[in-house]
C-alpha cells in the first residue's frame, strides 16, 4: 500500500509531500529516503535544495532517475542520481516557474524510478496568486503620439486584490504607478514594456519585448476596427478609424459592402439584410498620398428572431361580446409563420388577428406566441381583458 511520509499545504505557498509506494516490497529493494520530507515554498522563493539517499547499504543498483511528467512549470536538477547507502546523499534542486502556472492552486508529481527500489512519488502543489498582463493601443505609432496602456492582470480569488502597479516603458523615462497609464514616445524605435503588479506581499512581473514600435512619419497607413462584428439585422455598427500618418490625415472614405459609403472619421452604419460584408477604408493626407485597408467578409450580419406584440381596442366588454385582437409583432429578419393565442378562459386560436367571445365575467390574461424560421417569442398581458355582466 502507498504510505505518505508527510504532506504539508499552506495557503499561497508551494508544498511538496513525498509519498512512498511499496506494493509487495521485495527484500532486494532498497527504498529512498528524502530530506526534508516536505518542502515549503514561500511566496518569494522559487527554488529549494533537497537530498536523497538509500535507506540501507549495498543496494543491487545504486542509480535512480527523476521525471516530472511533462509539467511545464516544474523542474528538478539534476535528473539522475546515485546512492549506495544512508550516508551517501545525492543533492537536487526543485524549481517552480509561477509564470507558467494556472492561476490558483496547481498540482504535479515527481517520480523517482530505480530498478532496485519501489517507485516513489513526490507530490507537488503550488499556488499562483497573480497573473500579470497588459495591452496597449496603438502598438505602432508616431513620435509624440499618445499610447494607452491597459492593465488586464488578475488575482486569485483567495488573495488580496491588486493594489499596486509599476510600469517601465523602455525609453528611459521614469516609471508610472497608474493602473492604466498613457505614455508618449519621442523617438522612433522598438520599446520593451514591463509591468509589475502587487497584491499584499506578492508581486509578479511581465515583460513584453519590443512591444511598442514608434516609426518615423510617413505616408498614411489605413486601419480600422468595428463593433460588433456579428450584429443582428438593423443594429448599429460602430466603425473606429485607427489610421496613422506622419503628415496628418485629411480625408476618410468608407465603403460598407452594401452600396453605402461615408466620409466621417468614425462612422456608424446599419445593415438591413443578412450576409457577409467587406469593408474598405481609404485615407489620404493633404499631399495626395493615400492608403486603403480592406477587410474581406468583415461584418457578418445575423438573422433576428421575432418580437411578439398585440393590442385589443375594447378591453372592457360585456359577457357574450366579441373582443378583436390585432397582431403587432415584429417578425425580425424572417416572416412570421405561426401565431398561437391563449385568451385566458381556455380558448385558443392560430389566426393572426382573431376575435374571441368571453362567456363569463372576470379578468383574463392573454398570451401571444409568434414563430419564424429563426425562433419564437411570447408576449403575455396579465388581466388584459375585463368582462362584466
Amino acid at each position: 500500500m502507498a504510505r505518505p511520509l508527510r504532506a504539508v499545504t499552506w495557503p499561497g505557498v508551494l508544498a511538496i509531500a513525498f509519498v512512498s509506494g511499496m506494493m509487495g516490497c521485495q527484500p532486494a529493494f532498497v527504498p529512498l529516503q528524502i530530506d526534508p520530507a516536505a518542502i515549503e515554498f514561500s511566496y518569494n522563493v522559487d527554488s529549494i535544495d533537497f537530498r536523497v539517499a538509500r535507506a540501507a547499504e549495498r543496494p543491487p543498483d545504486p542509480n535512480f532517475r527523476i521525471t516530472d511528467g511533462g509539467t511545464e512549470w516544474l523542474d528538478v536538477e539534476p535528473r539522475k542520481g546515485s546512492s549506495t547507502g544512508p550516508d551517501d546523499w545525492a543533492n537536487f534542486t526543485v524549481t517552480v516557474d509561477r509564470s507558467k502556472m494556472n492561476l490558483g492552486l496547481n498540482a504535479a508529481q515527481l517520480e523517482f524510478v530505480s530498478p532496485s527500489a519501489p517507485r516513489q512519488l513526490v507530490s507537488v502543489m503550488a499556488s499562483r496568486a497573480l497573473a500579470a498582463d497588459f495591452a496597449a493601443t496603438p502598438l505602432v505609432g508616431l513620435p509624440l503620439q499618445e499610447v494607452s496602456f491597459f492593465d488586464i492582470s488578475i488575482a486569485a480569488p483567495a488573495w488580496d486584490q491588486i493594489s499596486g502597479w509599476m510600469w517601465d516603458f523602455g525609453d528611459g523615462t521614469g516609471p508610472s504607478y497608474a493602473q492604466n497609464p498613457k505614455h508618449t514616445y519621442t523617438s522612433p524605435g522598438k520599446y520593451t514594456v514591463t509591468l509589475e503588479v502587487r497584491a499584499g506581499l506578492v508581486a509578479e512581473t511581465i515583460v513584453k519585448k519590443e512591444y511598442i514600435e514608434v516609426v518615423a512619419p510617413e505616408a498614411p497607413m489605413a486601419d480600422f476596427v468595428a463593433l460588433p462584428l456579428s450584429p443582428p439585422v438593423n443594429m448599429v455598427v460602430q466603425f473606429t478609424n485607427l489610421s496613422t500618418s506622419g503628415d496628418g490625415i485629411a480625408s476618410w472614405f468608407w465603403t460598407f459592402g452594401d452600396g453605402s459609403f461615408s466620409t466621417d472619421m468614425h462612422p456608424r452604419h446599419v445593415y438591413s439584410a443578412i450576409g457577409m460584408y467587406t469593408v474598405s477604408l481609404t485615407v489620404a493626407d493633404s499631399y495626395g498620398s493615400s492608403d486603403t485597408e480592406t477587410k474581406n467578409d468583415y461584418i457578418d450580419v445575423q438573422p433576428t428572431g421575432p418580437t411578439a406584440q398585440f393590442s385589443a381596442p375594447g378591453r372592457v366588454v360585456l359577457a357574450g361580446s366579441s373582443v378583436y385582437f390585432t397582431d403587432l409583432s415584429d417578425p425580425g429578419s424572417s416572416p412570421i409563420t405561426m401565431w398561437e393565442w391563449f385568451f385566458g378562459d381556455g380558448g385558443a386560436s392560430n389566426v393572426q388577428n382573431p376575435s374571441h367571445t368571453y362567456a363569463a365575467a372576470g379578468q383574463y390574461t392573454v398570451t401571444l406566441t409568434v414563430w419564424t424560421p429563426i425562433g419564437h417569442d411570447t408576449r403575455t398581458k396579465t388581466n388584459y381583458i375585463t368582462v362584466i355582466e
